[in-house]
């Protein structure tokens, strides 16, 4: 019973109205036609009243395929844009890393946040989902990376003019998230690399031409 709640659960409302539509109609002309039998309701009446019904359910299932026409074609525009800007952030932080590689950099991810935090993230595929989400992975570990090695910047220059023994210790804690750093960053390119040659995004491209 749980099980069969939760499944109803993921079906869109709009198909939940519908099918309640549906049984409402059902019912109806069910007691029509009882009412018939009985010699309640004349045959005209019957005739008239299911003729006036099935024009409402041709109306209805009309306007219902229009209006899940015209989400669906909304939901792929939006994803079509959203993909787009997801490879211009993606081609943007590649280029930076490469002639930067031996430097660290703070990789900035304001598209797919505003991916995730608005939902749209709904409309992607499975694959391009766990994809995609892998890669930003990377990125943002390379930032906090490249946050923790800013302190231990700073931790260093204070301790310039103090015992040499705390300096040698955190050079070397620098040192390690430096090395640690630049193999992301090396990383993360290549991973970029494979997303972008993805075939959605060329599907993506065909349907804006």
């Amino acid at each position: 019973m749980t099980a069969r709640r939760a499944n109803w659960s993921k079906i869109p409302d709009s198909i939940q109205t519908l099918f309640f539509v549906f049984i409402g109609l059902f019912i109806a002309v069910f007691v029509i036609v009882f009412l018939q039998i009985l010699g309640f309701v004349p045959k005209s009446d019957v005739f008239t009243f299911t003729s006036g019904l099935l024009a409402g359910i041709f109306g209805i299932l009309i306007g219902f395929s229009l209006d899940r026409f015209s989400d669906e074609q909304k939901d792929i525009q939006t994803k079509d844009a959203f993909l787009n800007l997801i490879r211009e952030e993606l081609t943007d932080i590649k280029n930076s890393i490469y002639p930067e590689e031996n430097r660290t950099l703070i990789l900035y991810t304001d598209i797919w946040d505003s991916v995730i935090s608005s939902g749209i993230i709904k409309l992607l595929t499975t694959k391009q989902v766990t994809k995609l989400s892998r890669v930003y992975k990377s990125i943002k570990g390379a930032s906090y990376e490249a946050e923790w090695i800013r302190r231990n910047s700073e931790e260093l220059d204070s301790l310039s003019y103090g015992k040499a023994e705390p300096q040698v210790a955190v050079a070397d804690k620098l040192m390690k998230n430096v090395v640690r750093h630049k193999r992301r960053m090396k990383d993360i390119s290549e991973e970029i690399d494979k997303v972008l040659k993805e075939d959605w995004w060329k599907k993506q491209v065909s349907r804006c031409i």
